[in-house]
């Protein structure tokens, strides 16, 4: 007797060296990390929901990265996440509030999500002289 296994695709298969997971509720759909790339600018697939910024996702050794681009694509901030901490690294201009360090946001920023999955969200608040990131759990 021959055991048939099935498997069902959703419209994408993994390439080498990248991780695919799928967002979940309200969130901007699959998102691709790559192992290599980060902060070489216009990395992998363009993973925001805002179509003013862009953000490319990366991972190495369990540590997933997002690098924040502008559209002219200069360097925002990177943030890094595991599990349930969260950092950010010395990249870009903008300052970055974690769930560790957090940062006032200003009175009348607009907050707008960026980047969402089931593991993490990604929000940029914007005044009219500055950026502030925030990454936390959903």
């Amino acid at each position: 007797m021959r055991a048939w296994i099935c498997i069902l695709l959703t419209g994408s298969f993994l390439a080498p060296g990248v991780a695919m997971s799928q967002a979940s509720g309200g969130n901007t759909g699959p998102t691709a990390f790559a192992k290599t790339g980060l902060g070489q600018g216009g990395g992998s697939t363009n993973l925001s929901a805002d179509p003013a910024w862009r953000v490319s996702g990366y991972e190495r050794q369990g540590i997933r990265y997002l690098q924040i681009e502008d559209l002219a694509g200069k360097p925002r901030a990177v943030v890094g996440y595991i599990d349930d901490t969260f950092f950010s690294l010395p990249v870009g201009t903008d300052s970055v509030s974690i769930p560790q360090a957090p940062v006032t946001i200003p009175a009348g920023a607009v907050q707008t999500v960026v980047y969402r999955s089931g593991e993490v969200e990604l929000l940029a608040y914007v005044t009219s002289t500055t950026v502030i990131w925030s990454i936390r759990k959903p």
